[in-house]
């Protein structure tokens, strides 16, 4: 859990929207993520990968509506991990052998 936390957390300064679960219903998702890929310099190296990430970015986006939406104290937004899961935001940090720490 620490993990997506982490991973929803932060924001780049051109994203930081606090989006609600409104405004994610109501947002052309497909766009709004080719734009986020653009501004992040993400490029992918078949569809298939391309339509994997916009999956899991769209997951993160709604978990980031629904939280933004639920009156808690702090609030998420798309940043440079937002299409990544919480494995592979895992395994980006602590790489392979599982260490956060890196010599």
């Amino acid at each position: 859990m620490k993990a997506v936390v982490a991973l929803l957390l932060g924001c780049a300064a051109a994203w930081d929207k606090e989006y609600t679960i409104e405004e994610v219903r109501s947002m052309d998702t497909l766009a709004t993520f080719k734009a986020w890929a653009q501004a992040f310099d993400r490029s992918y190296d078949s569809l298939e990968e391309e339509s994997h990430k916009y999956l899991t970015w769209l997951d993160n986006l709604h978990t980031i509506g629904e939280t933004n939406s639920a009156g808690l104290t702090y609030k998420l937004g798309l940043n440079q991990f937002s299409d990544m899961n919480a494995e592979e935001f895992k395994l980006y940090v602590h790489g392979k052998d599982g260490a956060c720490y890196k010599s």
